[in-house]
């Protein structure tokens, strides 16, 4: 049997035809070689399936009937990764990689470069802009824009979270340094394997299930921090995320305001539900007390903003508290297992 390569790339598809043809491409002309990619597809109709398996053979698919989630999706990316290690490989590596993201060439040699760098770096990301693609002339084209997409996660006192650098220009000097940050967005993502086992759940599940909607990266990049993982940046390592909408990542608030506007109810209520469990789980309750004040207010203007023009989000708030119970085990699992200071944490709020 061929040994499994170091890095396995998982890529969750639901109907992807319109940017997977450019991902897939991407990846085939990466300089490093030592990894594999497989694409969990959930639930597509639009031929997806089809295209990967006629147009890249060597690509793995395993085909879900009904959309899973992007959670349950990657948990079961793990779960085959894990099936066919090569026990020969001490140190696999997971390139987490959106169904929208293209690759610049050195992309991947530079993500494992900066996490070989120290054993205690959990996660690594890159520099990731935005790019846009449509037809000219009856021919594909593909814009690669100067705007960034993320270069890391943001944490603020009032709790909220955003990608640093979303929507600003890239004037060819900003966000080059490398160096640690608070986590990595899931949409490009470089892991190491001991880390997604260590802080993963006693059912052995990486990401929270119980998130459908998005913000499990976000979920996860917390609790890697909360079990001692670092995360870092890698400015080197390039990618440009497809967008269809003019936005850019998890943004401030006027702009969430304005992005939200082009979501549908349920895509709003599922994202601001998912928001209020990532806090619950993961902040330490001194922490809590010592950001009081803006926790409070934040979450004051967003109860007001709710109750007055989202009402239907306000109510899938309400609902943690049937989940209430699940929330709290999860918590249990993983601050019993903590050694990390609460200010070790704080500092990055």
């Amino acid at each position: 049997m061929t040994p499994m390569p170091r890095v396995s790339v998982i890529i969750v598809a639901r109907n992807g035809m319109k940017f997977l043809p450019e991902v897939l491409s991407s990846l085939s002309v990466q300089e490093y070689r030592d990894f594999s990619v497989l694409i969990i597809d959930s639930g597509s109709s639009d031929g997806t399936v089809w295209f990967v398996r006629d147009s890249h053979p060597s690509v793995a698919v395993i085909r879900n009937s009904r959309n899973l989630g992007s959670a349950r999706a990657r948990n079961q990316g793990l779960s085959h990764v894990r099936a066919h290690l090569d026990p020969a490989n001490g140190d696999p590596l997971i390139l987490m990689l959106g169904q929208d993201v293209m690759a610049d060439p050195e992309f991947l040699g530079n993500l494992v470069s900066e996490i070989d760098r120290h054993s205690g770096i959990g996660s690594v990301g890159g520099r990731i802009l935005q790019a846009t693609a449509g037809e000219e002339d009856g021919l594909r084209q593909v814009r690669r824009s100067d705007r960034f997409e993320t270069t890391g996660l943001l944490a603020f006192p009032s709790g909220r979270f955003a990608d640093r650098g979303a929507g600003q220009a890239d004037d060819g000097s900003r966000f080059r340094v490398p160096g640690e940050v608070f986590g990595v967005s899931g949409q490009a993502a470089l892991y190491r394997l001991k880390a997604l086992d260590d802080v993963a759940y006693r059912d052995g599940t990486a990401y929270d299930e119980g998130f459908f909607g998005g913000w499990e990266d976000v979920d996860l990049a917390w609790r890697l921090r909360i079990l001692g993982w670092r995360s870092s940046y890698a400015p080197e390592a390039v990618a440009y995320r497809f967008r269809t909408d003019g936005g850019g990542g998890r943004v401030g608030f006027l702009q969430s305001v304005r992005e939200r506007r082009n979501r549908s109810v349920s895509a709003n209520g599922l994202l601001s539900r998912n928001r209020l469990v990532t806090f619950l789980k993961n902040v330490h309750v001194k922490n809590f007390f010592r950001y009081f004040f803006p926790i409070f207010l934040g979450g004051l203007g967003k109860a007001v903003f709710f109750l007055f023009f989202e009402p239907r989000t306000a109510l899938s708030c309400l609902s943690v508290f049937r989940d209430f119970p699940d929330v709290a085990r999860k918590r249990r699992q993983v601050f019993g297992r903590t050694h990390v200071p609460p200010s070790e944490i704080g500092k990055w709020f």
